[in-house]
């Protein structure tokens, strides 16, 4: 990095110079791709961070099990779309 220009290449090779920009849009990908999830994660949590308090004190779900068995389907689908992006992680 050189200021705020980040150099890639310092070779002459065209080959060596395709190789950085690859690694370099690659990286750039994935980091964007990773936010996107880490952004539903956090989304997920805080929408459901009350239910393991009320689980642990014992209270009943202020949720019907059809909405209890959605928000399983929720994380579920959200797992498996992690593991379909698991290179990022």
């Amino acid at each position: 990095m050189v200021g705020e220009t980040i150099a890639l290449s310092s070779g002459i090779d065209p080959a060596e110079i395709v190789r950085e920009r690859l690694a370099f849009s690659n990286g750039l990908a994935a980091s964007a791709k990773l936010a996107v999830l880490e952004e539903r994660v956090e989304d997920f949590l805080e929408k459901n961070r009350h239910i393991p308090q009320i689980m642990q004190d014992g209270r009943e779900l202020p949720l019907s099990r059809k909405e209890v068995f959605q928000q399983i389907g929720a994380l579920l689908n959200f797992r498996g779309k992690l593991n379909l992006h698991s290179e990022v992680t």
